[in-house]
């Protein structure tokens, strides 16, 4: 399965979590991976690449207070 950049970019992000991230913590997060998150940093745009992984089967999405909160599905099974 081929992912783009920014799959790449949120994948990467929620994998090194220890945590549900809101997507407001992954735009922040963003900043830590200058090489490899390039083009997702506004909500929608980030939000079009998660749903896009979500059919991929490679994260899992909450609505809790306040928005979205994204997980890997390889943490979610851990």
């Amino acid at each position: 399965m081929v992912l783009s950049d920014n799959e790449k970019c949120l994948l990467t992000i929620l994998e090194s979590s220890s945590k549900e991230m809101s997507t407001a913590e992954l735009i922040e997060e963003m900043d830590k991976y200058p090489d490899l998150c390039k083009g997702c940093k506004s909500g929608t745009y980030l939000i079009r690449t998660a749903m896009a992984l979500m059919k991929k089967g490679k994260i899992t999405r909450k609505i809790g207070k306040g928005g979205f909160y994204w997980s890997s599905v390889k943490k979610v099974s851990q």
